[in-house]
């Protein structure tokens, strides 16, 4: 999914490297082209859920098919006040959606858990407050179903935080600790939960861009293996985790090109860096997923203004 003319749009390969790909607009009111995440239910149809801005208000859109060719079904999720930025989507075991975003009415992080796959109904618990808490939102179920969700402490503190639900709706206590803490650390934050269900998290650190790999060792994030990766790497980051455990990062490069970090161990105390994509502008976006152990990324080229696919 990604934004085109202020639309939200989606694009469908139909073979293995993306020579033939379907586009279509899933919704064409303007500026629904913002902060999206994308998750394929059992039948392999997207769901989206995006940021509306005209209306200020958090939306999802599930295709009825898999290239999204016929009208989604669209609803709204969120209409208090200016909600539903930042938002991060995976869906749970009966494929209902579970979004992190933040409430820039009342500065809240906000998890809502669709009762059912369409979410014509939900369920919405704050999961923690501060100043334009909840930026930058990415979030996992732990082996219970339960949300993880790494997230940006407001402009003040300016720290990573993790919030971790005692409960699939978020309704009842909420584990939250510091993770890092400095000057803008925490934002652009990408999350995965190891086999042990232990958050690792890539996020941008310092005024000046910097990537730093944190690996929990516990699932609430007590306490952290902080590791600084790359200086001048900057966001949006995207990480995966191997087979082994060990973090791959997607990211901007200090040359403004898209970069490849390779971990050598869970806690990323050594990495290879790859440059994928040199021309200029490339990495302004990136999105990455494994297949056969090896990387896709797809990625946002400022120079070319063009939506483009890396493949091994």
């Amino acid at each position: 999914a990604y934004g085109a003319g202020g639309n939200l749009r989606l694009a469908r390969c139909h073979d293995l490297y993306c020579n033939s790909v379907t586009v279509n607009t899933i919704d064409s009111d303007p500026l629904t082209d913002r902060w999206k995440s994308l998750a394929l239910d059992g039948s392999g149809y997207p769901v989206i859920s995006y940021y509306d801005g005209t209306n200020d208000e958090l939306k999802v859109a599930h295709c009825v098919d898999a290239t999204c060719e016929a009208a989604a079904s669209i609803e709204v999720v969120d209409t208090d006040g200016d909600t539903g930025a930042y938002n991060s989507m995976v869906l749970d075991a009966s494929g209902y959606p579970v979004i992190a975003y933040t409430d820039y009415k009342n500065f809240n992080l906000k998890v809502a858990h669709c009762d059912d796959a369409n979410c014509v109904s939900t369920s919405i618990e704050t999961a923690a407050t501060g100043q334009f808490t909840g930026e930058y939102t990415s979030i996992a179920l732990d082996a219970a179903g339960y949300p993880v969700v790494a997230f940006y402490h407001d402009q003040i503190s300016n720290k990573l935080r993790l919030a971790h639900c005692s409960d699939a709706d978020c309704a009842g206590t909420v584990t939250v600790n510091d993770v890092d803490t400095g000057p803008l650390v925490g934002q652009a934050a990408s999350m995965r939960l190891d086999a042990s269900g232990n958050p690792v998290i890539a996020y941008s650190a310092s005024v000046v861009d910097g990537l730093r790999v944190a690996h929990c060792d516990d699932a609430d994030c007590a306490s952290a293996s902080i590791e600084v990766v790359a200086d001048g790497f900057g966001p949006p980051f995207s990480l995966v985790l191997d087979a082994s455990g060990y973090p791959m990062v997607a990211c901007r490069g200090a040359d403004n090109d898209l970069e490849l970090v390779v971990c050598h161990d869970a806690d990323c105390t050594s990495a290879t860096l790859y440059p994928i994509d040199v021309r200029a502008g490339a990495g302004q976006g990136t999105s990455m997923a494994l297949r056969e152990g090896f990387p896709i990324v797809a990625h946002y080229n400022l120079t070319e203004v063009s939506l483009e696919i890396v493949f091994p």
